[in-house]
């Protein structure tokens, strides 16, 4: 994003549904006709299994806490990132529709392990 905004680089598309706040001329890729094209990362923080409940929850609000740091939020202004957080039900949720997703494009691709 920085080269974008200093116009060294044109930025054709955003490859997310939504435009980015850092960009917000730039049209996403459904915008600008490839429809329902939504390619973005993602990163989960994940904990042994048998962790207490307790932990879970306490790792969960210093992860909240530390995505609302100003550092946090000044580092997503200028990279065109977005954060977000959620408990583990909702991660779970996340991750069963995100591989859901990927094995349709996968199985559509023909794409088989080597």
């Amino acid at each position: 994003m920085p080269q974008i905004n200093a116009a060294k680089l044109r930025g054709l598309a955003s490859s997310g549904l939504e435009r980015l706040a850092t960009a917000p001329d730039l049209p996403t890729m459904d915008e600008a006709g490839v429809k329902g094209f939504d390619v973005t990362y993602w990163t989960g923080i994940y904990l042994p299994p048998a962790t207490s409940a307790a932990i879970v929850t306490r790792v969960n609000q210093l992860i909240e806490k530390a995505a609302a740091a100003p550092e946090v939020k000044a580092l997503q202004a200028s990279t065109g990132n977005r954060i977000f957080t959620s408990g583990p039900q909702e991660l779970a949720r996340f991750q069963a529709a995100e591989s859901q997703k990927w094995g349709r494009v996968i199985r559509a691709a023909g794409i088989v392990p080597e």
